[in-house]
């Protein structure tokens, strides 16, 4: 306990294990020293912010949870008999089928409980768990800690100032001031304590609100900011850190779940672009086209996954469309490569949009594709190759275009994983 300031969040942060840069000291538990990675598989770390997925419902999340936590040892059955008696206990039996983004905030705080109640951790942070909430859910929360607690886990969290009906519930005491502990001992304690060292507590008054600890020391006003970039980070922070997947495995399924829908819309405009601008019907130019296209939105989009995993969100959507405009100058659409500065040159070789366009181009006018209708006495683009020749694409190889946006996709993909991981033990 203690003021704004005081170096709660930070101290649970080392307690926990999530931040572990710039602390020194030795932590024990059960007088040995602690194994951080032994520890966190026995802890979790409920965090101020309800980091839930709000596109879905209770028992989805509950579901997710339990196939990530438990693994595929444990049955179905197993499983939703551990969800419906968690759901039992936190008092969410009746809000099952009901989103995430629909509840209260008592009742968000009682879900991330019992997201992390799942596979039954002994040992339980929780930071700030009453921030936000009214006094009747205060109460609620604080019961819900006590009665788990009873369970025979170990309950540790942060808090600011809870009325005395809340105190009371609370059975050990950590108060800080600017960082330093100013006391340490039971609840019950803490008045005869204060009365030791002259700071006589006026009878009705709650002892947690008793702040004579200001004639002493300035109370630091701190902020708290999210860092939502990108607008998951803050729910895959907490979820990796409590051991419910890899980074490697998230960002591998968010890669693979996204091919099948970006797949599909691709293709649907691809078709409909391709046919109502009378373009042959060849399977294998239309193939050669949709694939290339394809192509191109699986980069454009690594793009975006880079510029959101580097940076936040303000500064993403302006930096994005500013850095796209060097690659779509020297695409070759504007400006012909032999119109380009030879020192401005490279720009062309690092630019997808360059490999796409001439790859689109060539599986439209390219491969001896035969001359175009033109009902006209001059048609100066009737032979397809004279537009390869104006775009300056008669040498170019499609092969290589293919390879070059793999290439990029891949390089873009490696180094949006890297950025995410950089900004993951950056906020920690």
């Amino acid at each position: 306990m203690g003021p704004s300031g005081a170096g709660k969040s930070t101290l649970l942060n080392i307690l926990t294990g999530y931040k572990t840069s710039g602390a020194e000291g030795s932590i024990t538990m059960n007088g040995h020293e602690r194994n951080l990675s032994a520890f966190r598989k026995l802890s979790c770390y409920i965090m101020q912010d309800n980091q839930l997925h709000m596109n879905l419902t209770v028992e989805e999340a509950m579901k997710v949870a339990a196939n990530l936590k438990l693994g595929s040892h444990i049955s179905q059955a197993e499983k939703e008999e551990v969800i419906k008696e968690i759901l039992e206990i936190l008092g969410l039996s009746e809000h099952r089928r009901t989103m995430t983004s629909n509840l209260s905030g008592g009742q968000k705080k009682r879900l991330s409980i019992a997201l992390e109640l799942v596979n039954n951790p002994p040992i339980m942070f929780f930071d700030e768990p009453t921030s936000g909430l009214d006094s009747s859910s205060c109460f609620q929360c604080i019961s819900l800690l006590k009665t788990l607690a009873r369970g025979g886990r170990t309950i540790i969290c942060t808090i600011h100032q809870p009325s005395a009906r809340l105190f009371e519930m609370f059975d050990a005491l950590y108060t800080l001031a600017e960082g330093q502990c100013v006391y340490q001992g039971s609840t019950s304690q803490l008045v005869p304590f204060l009365r030791t060292i002259g700071l006589n507590c006026p009878s009705y008054h709650n002892p947690a609100s008793f702040n004579y600890f200001q004639r002493y020391i300035d109370i630091i006003i701190k902020y708290y900011f999210l860092f939502a970039v990108p607008l998951e980070l803050p729910v895959l922070l907490k979820e990796n850190f409590n051991r419910w997947y890899s980074l490697k495995a998230y960002y591998l399924a968010i890669t693979i779940s996204d091919i099948p829908f970006q797949t599909i819309f691709c293709v649907l405009y691809v078709t409909v672009v391709y046919f109502l601008t009378s373009q042959p019907a060849d399977m294998s130019r239309f193939s050669m086209f949709v694939g290339t296209c394809l192509l191109i939105s699986f980069v454009a989009q690594s793009v975006g996954l880079v510029v959101g995993a580097a940076m936040n969100v303000q500064n993403g959507v302006f930096l994005a469309p500013v850095m796209s405009v060097p690659f779509l100058l020297f695409s070759g659409f504007f400006v012909s490569f032999d119109a380009i500065p030879v020192y401005l040159r490279w720009i062309t070789y690092l630019s997808y949009i360059r490999y796409g366009f001439e790859g689109t181009a060539l599986t439209i006018y390219g491969y001896g594709r035969e001359k175009l209708k033109c009902f006209q006495v001059y048609c100066h683009f009737k032979n397809p190759e004279t537009t390869l020749e104006e775009l300056d694409m008669l040498d170019a190889d499609f092969t290589l275009d293919i390879l070059a946006l793999v290439l990029i996709f891949v390089v873009l993909r490696i180094s949006a994983y890297l950025f995410l991981r950089w900004k993951i033990k950056t906020v920690r």
